[in-house]
Parts: C-alpha cells; sequence; structure tokens
C-alpha cells in the first residue's frame, strides 16, 4: 500500500530547473532490497517525478514480499543537495484465505480451491487480479464490488475478500425445427451447475432428428483430492435405422491462464453397430478404446450477445477398433474457432468448425457420421441432420442489438462435407445454409428464433423454422 510520499515532494515541484541528485541518505533502517530501487536517485536528474518512481518502486518490492505497511517518503533537501528518504518496511503479512462477503452460495473451500491462493505465502496485492479472474471464469459468480485485503485479527494474515452474487449458471434449455414436408425435430438439455455450492456440474439431454435418436449425459468433478485437476465423466447413445453406438468416457482437465484456458486428455470405449447395405438386421458388433487429447480457450465467459469474443477448442483421438474382421486404427479431428466484435451498433462475427477422420474409406460406416444441424450448429438443417463423419463449415454473420435485450441478424454458413457414394466411399460436396435470426433477453429467459434455407431446399415456402427457449436459474 503506497503512502504519502512526503514534505521533500512539493519542494520539488516548485523547482524549475531538474539538476542532479548529488546524494541519496536513507533515515531509516531498512532491508537492503528495498533501499536498492533507491540507489538509482544518484546522478538522476532532481524531479518529482523521477523521485516519486523510484519512491514507488521501492514500496512495491516490500508489497510482493508481504509487507503491506511498507513506507517510503522523501523527507528533506539539503543545502548540500542531499536527498534525505525515510524507509519503513513494517510488519509481514501472509495470505490467509479468500473470503466472501456476499451472496454467492460457493461453500468456502470451494471458493479457496478457485482462488488458488496458497495460505501461508506472501500476501502479494498484485495477485488479486489472477485471483479475481480465476473465480470469475468459472462463471458461476460476478463482482458485486472490487475485492479488498482485511487482516485476520490477532495474527499476520490477511484475507483477500471479495463481494460476490451467483450467476444463473444453470439452465434448461429447450429447441425444435419445422419445414413443410420434413418431420419435426428438437432437443431438450439441462445444466445444473455448481451444485449446492460444489463446483460441480451435471449436464444431460435428448435430441431427435429425423430418424435419429441420441441421449447423452455429463458429470463434472471439479478437483481429485488436492490436485487442481477436475474429472469429467461422459456418456452417450447415438442411433438411427442404419447405426447405433454408445460411448463412455472419462477426461482429466487443467484449467490454464487464470481459467480462461483449458487442457484435457482422457480415454474411451465405444460399442457400435450397423446395418449392413442391403439388409436389414444389424451387423456384429464393434469394439473400440481410445485415447484423447484436447484443449479450448475464452477471453471470456460466454455472452448470450456478445459485444467482443474470442474461443477456440480443438481435439484429437486415436482408436484402436476390433471386430469379427480384425483390428484398425482411426484417428479423428476437430477445431473450432470464433471471434466476435462490435462496430458501433452492430456486432460481426466469424468462425469455422470442422471435424476429420482418417482415414475416410469404405471401412468408415454409418455409425461414425455425426448430425451437423441444429438451431445451435448448421443452423441452415433441422435438429439432427445431415449426418456425416467428416465435413468444415465456415461462419460469417453480422447482429444489430446490445447485450441486454438481444437483437436481430443475419448469416451466412458455406461449408464442405462428406457423402457416401454408392461403392461404399466417400466423397466431398459443397454446401451452404444462410438465414435470419432474432434473439430476446428477457430476466432468466433467452429466446432465439432462425428462418434460414440451404442450398438443397426445393422451394423458398418450404424455409426451415427453428425456435430455441432458454430458462437460466
Amino acid at each position: 500500500m503506497t503512502f504519502g510520499l512526503g514534505p521533500a515532494l512539493a519542494l520539488l515541484a516548485g523547482i524549475e530547473s531538474a539538476p542532479p541528485i548529488d546524494s541519496v541518505r536513507v533515515e531509516a533502517d531498512a532491508p537492503a532490497w528495498m533501499v536498492r530501487p533507491l540507489d538509482s536517485l544518484r546522478g538522476s536528474p532532481l524531479s518529482e517525478t523521477v523521485v516519486r518512481r523510484a519512491l514507488d518502486e521501492s514500496v512495491l518490492r516490500a508489497e510482493s514480499r508481504g509487507f503491506l505497511l511498507a513506507r517510503a517518503s522523501a523527507d528533506s533537501l539539503d543545502g548540500a543537495g542531499t536527498l534525505h528518504l525515510g524507509i519503513q518496511a513494517g510488519r509481514r503479512f501472509v495470505w490467509g484465505g479468500v473470503r466472501d462477503r456476499g451472496t454467492s452460495r460457493l461453500r468456502p473451500g470451494v471458493l479457496q480451491r478457485l482462488s488458488r491462493i496458497g495460505s501461508g505465502i506472501d500476501a502479494d496485492p498484485r495477485g488479486m487480479e489472477s485471483t479475481r479472474r480465476r473465480i470469475l471464469a468459472s462463471g458461476y459468480v460476478e463482482e458485486a464490488s472490487e475485492a479488498t485485503i482485511a487482516q485476520i485479527p490477532r495474527t499476520s494474515a490477511v484475507r483477500m475478500v471479495v463481494d460476490l452474487r451467483d450467476l444463473p449458471s444453470s439452465f434448461i434449455e429447450g429447441a425444435g425445427g419445422w419445414s413443410q414436408g420434413e418431420d419435426a425435430t428438437g432437443a431438450v438439455e439441462v445444466h445444473l451447475a455448481d451444485i449446492a455450492g460444489s463446483a460441480r456440474d451435471l449436464s444431460f439431454g435428448i435430441s431427435q432428428g429425423g430418424a435419429s435418436l441420441r441421449a447423452r449425459g455429463t458429470w463434472k468433478e471439479p478437483w481429485i483430492g488436492p490436485l487442481d485437476v477436475a474429472a469429467i465423466g461422459h456418456g452417450e447413445l447415438d442411433q438411427d435405422s442404419l447405426s447405433r453406438r454408445w460411448t463412455v468416457s472419462c477426461d482429466l482437465e487443467w484449467s490454464l491462464a487464470d481459467g480462461l484456458a483449458e487442457l484435457r486428455t482422457g480415454i474411451a470405449t465405444t460399442r457400435s453397430a450397423e446395418v449392413p447395405p442391403g439388409d436389414t438386421l444389424f451387423g456384429a458388433e464393434v469394439v473400440e478404446w481410445s485415447s484423447r487429447l484436447g484443449g479450448s480457450w475464452k477471453s471470456a465467459p460466454p455472452q448470450p450477445w456478445p459485444v467482443h469474443e474470442n474461443k477456440a477448442d480443438f481435439g484429437l483421438e486415436a482408436g484402436l477398433l476390433d471386430s469379427d474382421t480384425g483390428q484398425t486404427g482411426r484417428v479423428r479431428l476437430s477445431a473450432e474457432a470464433h471471434l466476435a466484435r462490435s462496430m458501433g451498433p452492430a456486432v460481426v462475427r466469424v468462425g469455422a468448425r470442422g471435424r476429420g477422420v482418417w482415414p475416410l474409406d469404405r471401412s468408415v460406416g454409418a455409425s461414425e457420421s455425426r448430425a451437423i444441424g441444429g438451431i445451435q450448429s448448421w443452423r441452415g438443417w433441422p435438429e439432427g441432420s445431415p449426418r456425416t463423419p467428416s465435413w468444415l463449415q465456415g461462419i460469417g454473420e453480422i447482429g444489430i442489438g446490445s447485450p441486454k435485450s438481444g437483437g436481430v441478424g443475419a448469416f451466412f454458413e458455406p461449408g464442405t462435407m462428406a457423402r457416401r457414394n454408392p461403392d461404399l466411399n466417400w466423397s466431398a460436396i459443397e454446401a451452404w445454409s444462410a438465414g435470419t435470426f432474432a434473439t430476446l433477453l428477457l430476466p432468466r429467459w433467452q429466446l432465439d428464433l432462425v428462418v434460414s434455407v440451404r442450398d438443397d431446399t426445393p422451394r423458398w415456402n418450404e424455409a426451415l423454422f427453428s425456435a430455441r427457449a432458454l430458462n437460466r436459474f
């Protein structure tokens, strides 16, 4: 904490020229590391700016070592040109944790783990900003006022005191689409965040697209014992009239860059079966074991109507498949990147996402395909379609609105996807979707409406109408 820097500075402020400082004298005993920045004043111009900079540096060195009551002042300037300085390190403090004086439901132990402030280390105020970013990056809370430092009575320890209130980070989401001449499609997703203030998350959902059905569930354990590593368990069922697939996986996740980046690694096992071409019954089951690596980065927690946002995600998976015809290997790569920028009242968003499978040949069956349509994905296609093992999609979007009320906009999504040939091999075909959208933000509610067409829309009156409602609590 930098205090008043002494009466000599007022005297220096009135000096028009800046002669060099002949010598410096420290009037009180002080640690050598606190005095060292002041040695640079010898021979420097005699000005308020130069002296204040050196005194500030001396105090900052003390604060970084936990001496929060350190003082440095320019006391006097004598006729011989000697600058007399007063330096006091004071009492040393250590961190004693983090305390919330607000209304957050985060448990004290959970807040301590999120903050990563270790008890007993030097109380450096400069580390408070990183701690603050880590807590807010969780997406569970927001700040009601600035963080402060408070001494724990009758100790040499201090706490970082934060004023937090809960964000509506849990949600129930419903989405659906309808187009003339096609079946209605839909999805339901439930996400329970920070369950009972424990930083544990649970998500589960189901989606229906044409003849396809997908169900999934995810549990996140925020820490494994004393390690700052999260464990994520995931289960998924994906099936239609030609294939069915069950996957169970477990990932370990490290939080980096003050909570804005994540690194993941894990293993998965999958069982799948398909209906062979020309047959009506499911064939032999294929068993797969795979290992994977992934990572993501975001500039801030996601917003319903972002005005400035960067995010990226990648995943790499290598698997060994065992079937009645022998063993084969497969590699899967996925990537996604988005950038949103405000340009006056408008927000421009560009991005890309894609997935690739290697080798992409006739051994890649229908169970490898993924549905990429839906209101949050390739919006020109209904939820759960089309299904393909490999695709690349670009996104261009412009909207006019505000983060408080939402807005309207238009989008264009060109891309390419793999399509099965009669000889069971795959070839790339071009595709695109385009349309308009509206987002309405209400207290705890978000409503999205999309009207879109795609390159294979037979007639304009068969455009796809999609709606999404999300309730945050």
